[in-house]
């Protein structure tokens, strides 16, 4: 099931698509059960919200490296990236005046279904509630001397994900596509990644503590395309949707 969060007349909803330009409310817990209600709000007139809000979000490093296994190292590259980052689709990013670029990276979110800790491999498929489409910005050509990550990756709006939460509780393979200005700029398949969802949830979780609605993004295939102010970013998995942003700067 799709999930996505509405804002219609100045109240959000949790719905679902349903026929003729209708949403479908939803009752319940989305990481539990979960059933459609009689309530219908008009597409058109609704506003397409952030679908989750997660406590922390985790990144994967350097997860494809276009089939060179050579390159599998002892344990995945994880990092961390602050809620405040988070935006939604159709939103700017705005790479401030310090930038004059951003790299470009879907990515597949796993959206963690309970809290989970020390977690076995054979085990992570109980953890997941599903999936969300993740665009992890990475800022480029600093004017600034010296920039840490936490500013490049994590400045405010730059973690779009969206439009919706595919909620299924299965590892699955995905592709995914990224178009700049209605361009193919990037594309892979999660198949290709080097460490896998049960590889990297499970080592996660023997150091951090992963809660109800936490998101971890898998990595980006190769190459990272870079964008500049004024370009449009869509990015496309099949099956989940297509998460739409523009690159701004003040």
């Amino acid at each position: 099931m799709k999930i996505l969060k509405a804002l219609f007349n100045d109240t959000e909803f949790y719905v679902t698509p349903g026929n003729g330009g209708d949403f479908i409310v939803l009752n319940g817990d989305i990481h539990g059960g979960i059933e459609l209600s009689n309530i219908k709000i008009p597409m058109d007139k609704s506003e397409v919200t952030i679908p989750l809000a997660p406590s922390k979000i985790i990144g994967v490093g350097t997860n494809y490296a276009e089939s060179d296994t050579s390159f599998k190292k002892s344990v995945p590259l994880i990092f961390s990236v602050p809620k405040t980052a988070i935006s939604c689709t159709n939103s700017d990013i705005n790479i401030t005046r310090y930038f004059d670029s951003a790299l470009i990276e879907g990515e597949l979110g796993v959206v963690i279904k309970k809290q989970a800790k020390n977690i076995l491999q054979e085990d992570v498929c109980n953890y997941i509630s599903g999936y969300t489409i993740c665009n992890d910005i990475s800022a480029r050509d600093s004017r600034l001397p010296l920039i840490s990550n936490l500013i490049k990756k994590g400045s405010d709006g730059f973690f779009p994900i969206g439009p919706c939460f595919f909620k299924i509780q299965e590892i699955l393979n995905f592709n995914i596509r990224t178009y700049i200005n209605g361009n193919l700029a990037q594309s892979g398949n999660t198949k290709d990644m080097i460490y896998s969802i049960s590889e990297c949830i499970s080592f996660i979780t023997k150091f951090v503590t992963l809660e109800q609605g936490d998101i971890v993004s898998m990595g980006t295939p190769l190459p990272k395309p870079k964008a500049y102010p004024g370009d449009n970013i869509k990015i496309e998995i099949d099956g989940i949707g297509i998460l739409v942003n523009n690159i701004t700067s003040e």
